[in-house]
């Protein structure tokens, strides 16, 4: 009878995303194992025919951060109807340690962070925005010290059907993939936190887009979600180029991903489109400031990043942000210095 392993990650999109190499690393070592993963409904689609996942439990993570009880003690019955054997933790907070525990998972490993593994097994130190780590390696190392023997992207599976939408999509609005770069203005907003911070000022995003438009020989895709609407359309208008198309809140990450891999090249925030567009093997330009970049990219030359670190950058620490009204961090960073790299890159 196979042994029932859980791998437990909620949150955003980046940080499932940074969290799939991960999956290998357990399936490897947990070779003849049931591998079951609890995550959002958030993020859900982007796990979805992963070969290293069995079964994917999907659920609104607000029943944890709204302290909704009868549906916490509903998920840990069915939670319960698995006998899991070894859950692997992903998340920070150590509540979901005690959490486990009392579904007597008799292997529960996770990260000591702050010195707060209480309640695991087994744990693996992790401090936040270290340069000789990456957090994909510290994700792998909690299924395999050995982390340096895994590829550290992070890993999207597009069907057929999913590669062959994009192709048409290009095809049907004229768009020839000689030159296409990607922008994604947005992020910051999860489930849980909204972090407006993270975003570079739209004036510079939008100064930046004209001048990329203003290549002939470049076509130009925004990328965002719903709630980036507004950025988006602040870009869009202001930009007279019919080499520029607006799909804001009209993918789904599937299709985002799809239409990534077709760029040369994307410029993000640090936001879940900017490992996104890293997993679909594309190159990147970020712009980083009230958190740290030196532990956010696979070890490679393909994804690059601007940070100018003010005095109190990064500021990110323990999942929260302070009051910040100046943005400094990120105001020092010029569109014209992000275009010259750009051109670089290309």
């Amino acid at each position: 009878m196979k042994n029932n392993i859980l791998i437990f990650k909620l949150s955003s999109i980046g940080d499932i995303l940074m969290a799939t190499p991960s999956f290998s690393a357990i399936r490897k070592t947990n070779p003849d194992s049931k591998i079951v993963i609890l995550t959002g409904l958030w993020s859900k689609e982007i796990i979805i025919n992963n070969p290293n996942i069995d079964e994917i439990i999907a659920i609104d993570e607000n029943i944890f951060w709204n302290k909704r009880i009868f549906q916490i003690i509903k998920l840990y019955f069915k939670l319960k109807s698995y006998n899991f054997q070894k859950v692997y933790q992903m998340h920070w907070s150590p509540f979901f340690n005690l959490f486990f525990k009392l579904l007597a998972i008799p292997e529960r490993t996770g990260f000591n962070r702050n010195n707060k593994g209480f309640f695991l097994t087994k744990t693996v130190d992790y401090t936040e925005g270290k340069k000789n780590i990456t957090t994909i390696q510290s994700y792998i190392k909690l299924a395999d010290n050995e982390y340096l023997k895994y590829p550290d992207n992070p890993q999207i599976f597009l069907t057929q059907e999913e590669t062959s939408w994009a192709k048409n999509f290009l095809a049907k609005h004229n768009i020839k993939p000689s030159c296409i770069l990607g922008v994604a203005p947005g992020g910051g907003k999860n489930p849980k936190t909204f972090m407006p911070s993270k975003r570079w000022p739209i004036e510079y995003f939008t100064k930046l887009s004209q001048m990329i438009a203003n290549k002939n020989d470049c076509f130009l895709i925004v990328f965002g979600g719903d709630s980036d609407k507004d950025l988006s359309a602040n870009i869009t208008k202001h930009i007279a180029n019919t080499n520029l198309i607006n799909l804001t809140g009209q993918l789904s990450l599937k299709q985002t991903a799809a239409l990534m891999a077709h760029c040369k090249l994307v410029i993000s925030n640090d936001s879940g489109l900017l490992h996104l567009a890293i997993a679909s093997g594309t190159k990147t330009v970020s712009i980083f400031g009230p958190t740290s970049p030196y532990d956010k990219f696979p070890k490679n030359d393909n994804n690059t990043f601007f940070f100018k670190a003010a005095e109190c950058s990064p500021c990110y620490v323990n999942g929260n942000f302070p009051n910040c009204i100046d943005h400094s961090c990120m105001k020092q960073i010029l569109p014209e210095a992000v275009f010259s790299k750009v051109e670089g890159m290309l």
